[in-house]
This record gives structure tokens, C-alpha cells and sequence, in this order.
């Protein structure tokens, strides 16, 4: 397989406008989307989400938008066969002009990219990594907190701080709140429960966050969504960051803290491992569907 693959508003390598407000301004949203064996993984987690994007920006976003993406998604995925990939999925306001303020009749972009499943060492699932605390931190703004917009500025920068001997890195405000990793979130397990950082001002709510805080649930654990401080991460029995395309890595060391394994940490890689097979069947299921109404 090829890649990168590039679907632009449903033509394959498409163009996009040198006025994209996306690229002018990151006006939009992104996703990004496991396949595994040419089925994307947990979408309808995915499309929520960049709804809830859409209604937050104010991106009109419609049902024959939705569709079109879908099936423009179905189309990627028959290209790629049965390999595992990633699809970066974009959303752009659309095509505009100078200014800030948009337009009114402004057509919403869709910009779809798969590239090849990156390939992460065995060692960070079974021993865990080693977590950097970044200097760079994140700005304060409830309106677009848990959304995951296209301004990444602060990630770049944070990412920017160290080399490849830390394979995460623990990004926090300006009130010395821990919020999330640069490209993940954080679990702690601690003797109150299973904590989280709280996003009501800044961050991304992860799929996997979510799911895994669900699935929690579930088995009757107790899940805090709250602030925590770095103090909070040294002193707890276990971390773990969790995205769509690592899973769930287990930190071994923070600092000058090393963690030992834990037990809750390896059942949350399993439970998404469940998620991920359920996923895969009912995916199979609907396309099985939609071949036969054609």
C-alpha cells in the first residue's frame, strides 16, 4: 500500500483552497482514526465528536455533510483493503477571505489523510514509558475546552522540548493544574480511585478517555474527574495516557518516581481491546447492510 492517501471533498488528491480558513487561521476540527484490517475503529465516538466540535465553532455541519463524509470514509477504507492505516480526518470552515470574521455562506471542507499505523514499541505496553513535564503550557479557554480544534501551536511547542528518550509528555496551565499529555490523557490511580484532570478550561476529552471513564463505571470503580498538580501524579500508585492510536501506555517514570506495574492499568488496555473488537464486528455489520440496500 501507498501512502499517504489524500481524499479532498471526495476527490482523490484533491486541492484545497490557498483561502482555507483552516489553514489560515485553524478554523476547524480534526479526528484521528484507527483502522485496523481496512475498518475505522470506535466512529461513532469519532463523529460525536466532531460534531460536538462543529455545534462548538459553529461550523455548519449538516446531515448531507455527514454522509458525505461517511461514505467518503467507506470509499478510503475499500482503497486501503484490509491493511491497518490511520485516517486523519479535517474539518475547515471553508473557503473565505481576509479577516476574522466569517462568512455567512461559507461550505465546510473535508479533507481525509491515511497514512501508514505507526508501529510502537512492545517495551512501552509491557514495561511503560517514561513521562517528560514540558515547561509549555496551556492557555485557559472554557469556549473550546474538550474540542478538538486545529490550533496545536501549544503541542508543537511542548513536543519541541525533548528528544526521544521520553515517549509522552505532561503539558499543564498556568495554575500548575496537570491537564493531559501532548498528544494524550492521563489516568491516575490513587488511594481516593481512578482520577483524571478535569477539561472545563482547556484540553482535549479523548475518546478513549471517555470510554475507559465509562467502562469504569461499569465495574463499580470509583472515577474522579478532578484537578490534580504534579505532586498528585508522584505520589500515585499508577499512571497510564491513553489516544486512539497508542491505547493505553502505563507510565514507569515520572521524575525521579518509578511505578510499579499495575494490575488496573493492563484490565484498562483490555477493556479498550474489547471496545476495539465490538467496534471492528459492528462496523462489519453496517457495511454488510448498506452493500445490500445499493
Amino acid at each position: 500500500m501507498q501512502f499517504p492517501i489524500t481524499l479532498i471533498n471526495g476527490q482523490w488528491q484533491g486541492a484545497l483552497s490557498a483561502f482555507d480558513r483552516g489553514l489560515a487561521y485553524g478554523d476547524g476540527l480534526f479526528e484521528t482514526v484507527k483502522v485496523t484490517q481496512g475498518r475505522p475503529l470506535l466512529w461513532p465516538l469519532h463523529k460525536a465528536r466532531l460534531l460536538r466540535g462543529c455545534s462548538c465553532l459553529g461550523i455548519p455541519f449538516g446531515s448531507e455533510q455527514q454522509h458525505q463524509l461517511e461514505s467518503e470514509i467507506s470509499t478510503l477504507c475499500e482503497k486501503l483493503e484490509n491493511s491497518d492505516a490511520v485516517i486523519k480526518l479535517i474539518v475547515t470552515r471553508g473557503t473565505g477571505g481576509r479577516g476574522y470574521r466569517p462568512s455567512q455562506d461559507l461550505t465546510a471542507q473535508r479533507i481525509l489523510i491515511a497514512s501508514a499505523l505507526p508501529e510502537f514499541p512492545q517495551e512501552h505496553y509491557q514495561r511503560g514509558i517514561k513521562l517528560f513535564l514540558c515547561q509549555t503550557r496551556l492557555s485557559i479557554n472554557p469556549r473550546i475546552a474538550g474540542i478538538k480544534h486545529l490550533n496545536r501551536l501549544e503541542q508543537v511547542l511542548a513536543r519541541s522540548e525533548w528528544q526521544d528518550e521520553y515517549a509522552e509528555g505532561v503539558l499543564c496551565d498556568y495554575s500548575d493544574r496537570v491537564i493531559e499529555g501532548t498528544m494524550s490523557n492521563i489516568f491516575a490511580l490513587t488511594d481516593k480511585g481512578l482520577v483524571t484532570p478535569e477539561l472545563t478550561d482547556c484540553g482535549v476529552s479523548g475518546i478513549i478517555r471517555d470510554l475507559l471513564i465509562e467502562r469504569a463505571q461499569q465495574e463499580n470503580l470509583t472515577v474522579l474527574v478532578k484537578s490534580l498538580s504534579v505532586d498528585d501524579l508522584l505520589s500515585a500508585q499508577a499512571l497510564c495516557v491513553t489516544n486512539s492510536l497508542i491505547g493505553v501506555w502505563p507510565v514507569r517514570q515520572f521524575a525521579d518516581r518509578i511505578y510499579k506495574p499495575h494490575q488496573l492499568i493492563s484490565t484498562m488496555g483490555l477493556w479498550l481491546q474489547q471496545a476495539e473488537t465490538l467496534s471492528l464486528s459492528e462496523f462489519n455489520t453496517l457495511e454488510s447492510n448498506r452493500k445490500e440496500l445499493k
